[in-house]
């Protein structure tokens, strides 16, 4: 006899039901969805891999020179193109980028120092992140900075197999016998066919062979091209996709936790104490500390010129990049009262220590320039002079913002930093320091010229070098043709035999208006410059570097 618990559970109201063919199949609610895909994007992403290609064989294969513009043109207006049917936003920010950074890589062309182009070269993807971001995401509430980094870094990186897995549902979607498969099946048909007709082609015909010979000689180098543009158009598109589908826009938005600030109190606490050291520092130092604005040593000193330039220098540009940090850490993670405003004992406080960052970057330029008068210029003196107006500049702009928070501090600072970099670039710094360096001397000024330094800066010297060979000082004239001559053999116009090699065809992406300046004035003195070749067994090469 069977229990009730039993007949429950055999009861036809209790029992599972039979699967029918009714039953809709299940759906997965994590799957991915993947993006829309068009023909406007197959399209592109081929112009992007032949477009990528270019810029490997222009910029990168050609030392980023006259290449690099060319190929940075050619991606602004990939760029431009891909993105037409996408709404964009008239942003005169982004208008700024574009044409910043499109000024930015013309100084590849025309000069070829190495720091400078390394620091152009970053800041050219800035501003094209910048102008991606603001004319087409919709994304708001970054500052440009940010928001340039996550176009082109973060975005291209995060949302990588994006386009492939669109693609792939297309493919799916579409007709799978259609013309991209017809297309594949022929090219693959032509493989063996091509591995019998070739050979005989060949052997048929010496011109043929020769050209076929050639071909493959640059083989290497060609499927090097080729890759390295394959990796740099998936990169590239990536970018483009994601800016195109917004995906950091239509990602889940998630409510954040109220994020960690400092109390005012232990701000105005902090800046107090720093406010305090730095008057002590300003008061013990009055008699010997602000005498650099005279322009002469303080009386009772027994070091050097030098020792007194150099004093302290780098130090107090530690103390200033210091104090502009805490600052910008300040203003951005204080605790702000009902009007938006960091309290006001913190805030007072805060501009005191931007006032003494001032006093403090104000004089170490006067003493870099003071060290600058003694003993000419260098590239490490002038950039740090730059610097250091920069952060003069910056802490002005950092009392601004402390005072009203609606000031767009960051917008500001890469508008300015933007125009300073142009300015640093399309002054070329090298020919800079030659110019001041060499008027100095022949107007009598310069107590310790140095020559050979001029042979350490970039081409932009070689004019210079040049005026110095009709110097009265026989010394500086044959130390001028040295240098000369050690050029010579770096721009390979001169073989480790000493003879004249033949001049380089003209090539748009490897041209460089400072290089081809500087070969021309050495091949026209050439004779000059080898018979006061120096009497010396080093490699040219080694006693340039």
């Amino acid at each position: 006899m069977m229990s009730e618990t039993e007949n429950n559970a055999l009861s036809p109201e209790t029992a599972a039901p039979e699967p029918s063919e009714a039953t809709p199949d299940f759906v997965n609610p994590f799957a991915k969805i993947p993006a829309d895909w068009q023909k406007h994007d197959s399209v592109f992403a081929v112009l992007t891999l032949a477009c990528s290609v270019l810029l490997v064989h222009l910029s990168l294969f050609g030392g980023f020179r006259a290449g690099f513009p060319l190929s940075y043109l050619l991606l602004l207006c990939l760029t431009v193109s891909y993105m037409a049917k996408v709404p964009h936003q008239r942003n005169a920010l982004a208008l700024f980028a574009a044409v910043a950074s499109l000024a930015a890589s013309g100084v590849f062309a025309l000069y070829n120092d190495g720091l400078t182009n390394v620091l152009l070269f970053g800041g050219t993807g800035i501003l094209y992140g910048v102008f991606l971001s603001y004319s087409f995401s919709k994304s708001t509430g970054r500052n440009p900075i940010l928001r340039a980094l996550n176009s082109v870094l973060v975005s291209a990186f995060q949302y990588i197999a994006e386009p492939f897995y669109a693609y792939n549902a297309y493919r799916k979607a579409g007709d799978k016998r259609g013309p991209n498969r017809q297309v594949l099946l022929g090219l693959a048909l032509s493989v063996p066919v091509l591995i019998v007709v070739l050979p005989l082609l060949i052997s048929s015909d010496a011109a043929f062979e020769g050209l076929i010979s050639t071909v493959f000689s640059r083989i290497g180098t060609l499927i090097l091209k080729i890759i390295l543009g394959t990796a740099l158009a998936i990169f590239l598109f990536s970018l483009l996709f994601a800016a195109k589908n917004d995906f950091a826009e239509k990602a889940p938005k998630f409510e954040s936790a109220a994020s960690s600030s400092f109390s005012p109190v232990t701000v105005a606490t902090l800046l107090c104490v720093l406010s305090v050291i730095y008057t002590i520092y300003l008061l013990s130092q009055l008699a010997y500390f602000f005498s650099a604005f005279s322009g002469i040593l303080p009386a009772g000193y027994s070091f050097t010129l030098a020792d007194y330039a150099r004093r302290g220098f780098f130090e107090i540009c530690a103390v200033c990049g210091i104090n502009t940090l805490i600052i910008l850490i300040i203003s951005h993670f204080t605790a702000r009262d009902a009007k938006d405003r960091i309290p006001l004992p913190a805030r007072l406080f805060a501009t005191l220590i931007c006032l003494f960052s001032m006093v403090f970057t104000a004089t170490a330029l006067s003493k870099m320039f003071l060290y600058i008068r003694s003993f000419d210029l260098t590239r490490l003196r002038l950039l740090t002079s730059i610097f250091m107006i920069m952060l003069l500049v910056l802490n002005l702009m950092l009392l601004i913002y402390l005072q009203n928070r609606k000031f767009p501090l960051i917008k500001v600072c890469l508008i300015f930093f933007t125009v300073v970099a142009l300015a640093v670039g399309y002054c070329d710094i090298d020919r800079t320091i030659a110019a001041y360096n060499v008027t100095r001397y022949q107007n009598g000024y310069a107590r310790n010229f140095d020559v050979s330094y001029l042979g350490t800066l970039s081409d932009s010297a070689v004019p210079y070098l040049i005026t110095l060979t009709d110097d009265k000082n026989p010394k500086v004239r044959e130390e001028a043709y040295h240098q000369l001559y050690y050029r010579a053999h770096r721009l390979e116009i001169l073989d480790e035999g000493d003879q004249k090699t033949k001049e380089k065809g003209f090539s748009l992406s490897h041209y460089n208006y400072t290089q081809h300046r500087a070969e021309t004035l050495i091949r026209k003195n050439l004779k000059t410059i080898l018979a006061h070749a120096p009497r010396s067994e080093e490699d040219p090469a080694m006693i340039y570097d």
